[in-house]
């Protein structure tokens, strides 16, 4: 969908800290939550009878309209990823003919946990001769977190991946012999070895490989720029290119790659914002 001036779209959309009342801002409608979180997916809601905005901008994203099996009405899936700062931020909600429309979200701040640990040299950097294919799988993840097909794959709400307890790492920092990690983009899962893992939502398997540092790796691409992936998997069920449901066995649990015990780890990006998979269950 192409729209006039999207770059000043985004940048109009782009996140406010000022504190006083903006004209034209809405704020306490479209049953949005009263605050979200770093990492957070939220819904916003089209009040009966009022005509589908082409677009809802959001922190430099842009979030199409979706149909849902049970809504009323379209609804747009929108994301806070996991560094967005706290304070206020505005959807900016785009209408065919040009008009538009603001509403006023608080981002709120959320701490994540910090551990850190001193280990062996080799167990923090990785071999020299593998700094290539690391690159390269990065490189692979990336693409397909940027390239999500445009219609939705799915029709309903989600599925959890596993019954078990969510380790609540989303977002933890790792500083490993005083050097700062990337944060942990998903949530960890710990599960008995073939333990079955279920997809959580329809989707296409867009990548089933087998990483340096996530073992046996699936990426499901659910179209609208949602995108799970399932890591250290002992076994893939499911191969490339082929469609799944909501709820389909994929996998199993394993500790393959840089695993010290069997675990599921779930990622999810919504148009690549790192988003925890905690906040998706019961949004629909």
């Amino acid at each position: 969908m192409k729209f006039a001036g999207l770059a000043g779209a985004l940048a109009a959309a782009a996140i406010s800290m000022a504190t006083a009342a903006t004209a034209g801002i809405v704020s306490g409608a479209y049953g949005l939550p009263s605050s979200v979180r770093p990492g957070d997916v939220f819904v916003l809601r089209l009040p009966a009878g009022q005509p589908s905005p082409e677009a809802a901008l959001f922190l430099e994203k842009s979030y199409p309209p979706l149909s849902v099996l049970g809504e009323k009405g379209p609804v747009f899936l929108i994301g806070v990823d996991l560094d967005s700062s706290p304070g206020t931020a505005t959807i900016l909600l785009r209408r065919a003919g040009g008009s538009e429309e603001r509403i006023r979200v608080t981002i709120k701040k959320r701490v994540f946990p910090e551990e850190r640990l001193t280990l062996p040299p080799a167990m923090v950097t990785p071999p020299k001769e593998l700094e290539e294919r690391i690159a390269s799988e990065q490189a692979r993840a990336a693409e397909i977190y940027r390239t999500s097909v445009a219609a939705k794959l799915w029709d309903r709400g989600f599925t959890a991946a596993l019954r078990e307890k969510a380790g609540d790492n989303f977002g933890r920092r790792r500083i490993l012999n005083d050097i700062p990690k990337s944060p942990h983009t998903g949530q960890d899962y710990t599960a008995p070895a073939g333990t079955p893992v279920r997809a959580v939502a329809g989707g296409k398997v867009r990548l089933a490989a087998d990483f340096y540092y996530s073992g046996l790796t699936l990426f499901l691409d659910h179209g609208a720029g949602l995108v799970s992936v399932y890591m250290h998997l002992e076994k893939m069920l499911v191969a490339e290119g082929e469609t799944v449901r909501a709820g389909q066995v994929i996998g199993r649990v394993g500790s393959t790659g840089r695993a010290t015990g069997p675990h599921l780890h779930l990622g999810v990006r919504l148009f690549e914002q790192r988003v925890d998979p905690e906040t998706l269950w019961g949004l629909f």
